[in-house]
């Protein structure tokens, strides 16, 4: 089996009621550099998450991924529910493929 000699960085994003969290995990799932946070916009709607999430990331240091946590039920990276954030203007709400688009690398969202 041949070694991957590169290594793998990931933008982790955890999107709370209070704060949006970020940082850099390396290919072991570990910190490169400590959580940066937002207080979570409000209203806290797709068009004004999106945009905190860009700007709590635009001077972070290059990644190949992204996984984000999200408050409420995600199925295929599109948003169900979301209870904590305001289910009415999520529902229906492609955060994975908004995400990808807007930050130009793959994403997960859960």
């Amino acid at each position: 089996m041949k070694k991957n000699t590169e290594k793998l960085s990931v933008l982790a994003i955890d999107i709370g009621g209070s704060h949006v969290k970020a940082t850099i995990l390396n290919e072991r799932g570990e910190l490169t550099m400590e959580y940066d946070k937002v207080e979570t916009p409000v209203p806290a709607n797709p068009e004004n998450m999106v945009k905190a999430i860009k700007a709590l990331v635009n001077n972070f240091p290059a990644y190949d991924k992204i996984s984000v946590g999200f408050p409420g039920y995600i199925k295929k990276g599109v948003v169900i529910t979301a209870p904590n954030l305001g289910t009415k203007a999520w529902k229906g709400f492609d955060l994975q493929s908004k995400l990808q688009t807007e930050l130009g690398k793959p994403a997960r969202v859960v």
